[in-house]
């Protein structure tokens, strides 16, 4: 079983683009397209295909127009995927996701878009610097039902529900980590996530814009209805903005095993 636990972390955006110790698979765009699933796009192998899990960190820097179908990328036990000044678009229904029983499957996005049908099974992502990223799938664009999974804004930075979401209800889920999605969208700087934030009306961390204004519900859970496509962007406060130079304080997620 797992537990999730949220930590505080004071970082520069060329802290967070840094992988981990982990072999990494860095775009090269040496291929004759902009195909994702192309190995001879990639240096030092290659995202796995076949519906196969992909055992290396994924590195992309300047990687613009990159695209992919016909499979979703599973990421390994532990391994990342990081996007800088990049944009990914998954153009039919596959999303991104991790192992179940696995350990944390972090993304982060920095001055990047990432378009996908969902992020499922504990992936944790983390945007900044006026990233985005947007979600085809409106049944449970971000699927916490076999393990948690989340994203972390940064102030500027944003989710966008495509095709809106008829999220269902989290009071009877599927299993323990089973959330709606406005509980699993946290402000990074305040850590606070939209659910909660739905409850202190009107929104101090959290900006709605598009044609559902009221998404997940009148509690910022999941109620079945589809109002259509909307955005939810992180704002800072006041007192944040102060802070000037001394560094963005980003929330990021840590899963682990319980012994």
């Amino acid at each position: 079983m797992k537990l999730q636990r949220l930590y505080l972390i004071s970082a520069c955006a060329a802290t967070l683009a840094a992988t981990s110790a982990n072999s990494s698979i860095i775009w090269t765009g040496a291929g004759a397209d902009n195909n994702f699933w192309n190995a001879s796009n990639w240096s030092g192998g290659a995202p796995v295909t076949g519906g196969g899990t992909t055992l290396d960190s994924i590195v992309m820097n300047g990687a613009l127009g990159v695209t992919g179908a016909g499979q979703s990328l599973t990421l390994g036990d532990s391994y990342s995927l990081s996007l800088v000044n990049s944009t990914l678009n998954f153009t039919d229904g596959s999303g991104i996701g991790g192992l179940t029983g696995g350990s944390v499957n972090s993304i982060t996005f920095d001055n990047s878009t990432v378009t996908v049908q969902f992020l499922s099974t504990g992936v944790g992502a983390g945007l900044l610097n006026n990233s985005s990223l947007n979600l085809k799938g409106a049944g449970r664009g971000i699927n916490s039902q076999l393990e948690s999974s989340w994203v972390t804004l940064a102030p500027g930075s944003s989710v966008t529900f495509v095709n809106g979401s008829n999220d269902p209800a989290g009071t009877t889920p599927a299993s323990p980590t089973d959330q709606s999605n406005g509980l699993n969208i946290f402000n990074a700087v305040t850590g606070q996530s939209y659910a909660a934030d739905v409850l202190s009306s009107p929104l101090t961390d959290f900006l709605v814009t598009g044609l559902d204004l009221t998404p997940f519900g009148l509690l910022g859970g999941g109620n079945g209805a589809n109002g259509g496509a909307f955005t939810i962007t992180a704002v800072p406060e006041p007192s944040v903005l102060a802070l000037g130079g001394l560094g963005l304080v980003l929330i990021m997620t840590s899963r682990f095993r319980k012994v």
